[in-house]
């Protein structure tokens, strides 16, 4: 067992660990506390998870003396794993290039054969416990783990289940919830306004430009010899501009969004969001940027942009903003996976209490059946036969299996739902929500004017700063500003 105590501005908070860590109770004296500000208070101690919500409304609303307010849980956690048609670079490695000007070697149209191995499995899926304090421990390895719920379009699972592999020629992606995707590409000359808007069920290679005004949907890659000229584009894989993003109209509609990742030779006008990385050959400049895992720009000037994974500039100049952690990032997508998620998991307990009503009735049933059966035991078969009360149990009991089959089948279905949704945003998180520590590194400088908020803090260069990273406090809130190790 052990104890200590906080010191808080408004009172004192008295801490126990019991049971091995697994349990966590308080007792707090002082003046009325919000319960962010006891989150807060927790998270710089070291109690990042695991919370009790009603027992710390308690606490909020003045109760005392001691109450359990975090535990220990359970957790899936997903495999991780390897997609070979893909190359990643480490943050050691994208520092090198930045500081000798060179760009990423990357290809977000990669070309795959049929057969070809996509994913494999590095490492299997386990069940954790996760301590309040963040200590996790390995329990078991989760057997069964549902590859196929990473299977997307054109893909199938090897035999060992251990890997994904191409059913045909075409171009892969992989969306923010792990699936694997293969889709035949589609070549065209250039898009335009007067096409109309325009919606593909493959991947699209486009030998000139998206001219200005279009409007251009795919469900996988999509790639532009030219330039993408103030048009609205969307692709649920990568999108890779030859050129550049142009709109030197300042139209409000030139937006591009990719499920996995964006590259071009520059960025200029445009707002821009990406799930993965963003690497752009030259400049980011009077742009909006929204990405969750990795930008890479030489040089980002007068832009807006917010950071859920790591920048890497060697410039950053004229007055950017910039955001730090996913705080600042609105996911929708997500949200709503989540929000279906928690309304099927809803429909399942609707579902379970129905079929434990069912189950009980047609024991009810079965049990006046054999009752009856008893009293009317030595009676004639033609009395038997037409005897109404029988024919009554009979039938309610042939329509009750059949409403419980109904139901069951119901409650399969939705649980294959659930199990999937579960995996998935599992890996989502696993990517893009955990151990993942928002950071901008810059090469050369960062400008005086620069602003850089944060959760619980907003900052603005006075002076230029040189050669330094700048690191978000996801306990505090708050920017650590570092010399840059290389």
């Amino acid at each position: 067992m052990k104890e200590w105590s906080i010191k808080l501005k408004k009172g004192t908070l008295r801490l126990t660990v019991l049971e091995d860590g697994t349990l966590l109770i308080a007792s707090y004296e002082g003046q009325r506390i919000y319960k962010y500000e006891l989150l807060k208070e927790l998270k710089k101690n070291g109690i990042i998870g695991g919370y009790i919500d009603p027992c710390l409304e308690l606490i909020v609303a003045g109760h005392k003396g001691e109450i359990p307010i975090a535990r220990a849980f359970l957790e899936d956690e997903p495999p991780i794993f390897e997609y070979h048609f893909e190359k990643k670079y480490s943050r050691q490695e994208l520092i090198h290039l930045l500081t000798h000007q060179k760009v990423p070697d990357v290809n977000f149209f990669p070309e795959v054969e049929a057969k070809m191995n996509l994913l494999s499995v590095k490492s299997p899926p386990h069940l954790i416990r996760i301590y309040p304090e963040g200590r996790r421990e390995t329990v078991h390895e989760i057997d069964g783990y549902g590859l196929q719920y990473f299977k997307g379009n054109h893909v199938a699972c090897n035999h060992e289940s251990n890997s994904i592999y191409s059913e045909i020629e075409g171009t892969a992606h992989y969306s923010p919830f792990g699936r694997v995707h293969v889709f035949p590409p589609e070549k065209i000359k250039s898009v335009g306004k007067i096409h109309g808007e325009q919606n593909f069920k493959s991947a699209i290679w486009i030998e000139d430009d998206i001219r200005t005004g279009s409007t251009l949907n795919t469900v996988s890659n999509l790639y532009v010899g030219g330039l993408i000229r103030s048009s609205r584009v969307s692709a649920e894989g990568n999108i890779t501009a030859a050129f550049s993003f142009e709109n030197p109209r300042r139209n409000e509609n030139s937006i591009a969004s990719a499920g996995n990742s964006v590259f071009a030779s520059a960025i200029r006008n445009y707002i821009v969001r990406s799930y993965r990385d963003i690497i752009v050959r030259n400049s980011i400049e009077n742009s909006i940027i929204r990405n969750y895992h990795i930008i890479y720009a030489p040089i980002i000037r007068a832009s807006e942009v917010r950071v859920g994974g790591k920048l890497f500039a060697h410039e950053i100049i004229d007055g950017c903003k910039l955001y730090l952690g996913l705080k600042f990032l609105k996911n929708s997508l997500a949200t709503e996976v989540r929000k279906t998620h928690k309304e099927h998991e809803q429909g399942l307990s609707r579902l379970k209490g129905e079929l434990i009503y069912l189950r009980k009735r047609l024991i009810t049933l079965q049990e006046n059946t054999a009752k009856h059966f008893a009293k009317i035991k030595g009676s004639q078969p033609a009395a038997i036969h037409g005897d109404v009360f029988l024919k009554k149990y009979y039938s309610s009991q042939v329509n009750g299996f059949k409403e419980f089959a109904r139901k069951l089948a119901d409650f399969e279905q939705l649980y294959k739902e659930y199990k999937r949704e579960h995996y998935t945003l599992s890996y989502y998180k696993q990517q893009y929500e955990q151990n993942r520590p928002t950071e901008i590194i810059v090469t050369g400088k960062i400008e005086a004017g620069t602003t850089l908020h944060a959760p619980e803090q907003t900052i603005q260069f006075k002076a230029d700063q040189s050669h330094v990273a700048i690191i978000l406090d996801d306990i505090t809130g708050k920017i650590k500003i570092e010399p840059l190790q290389h």
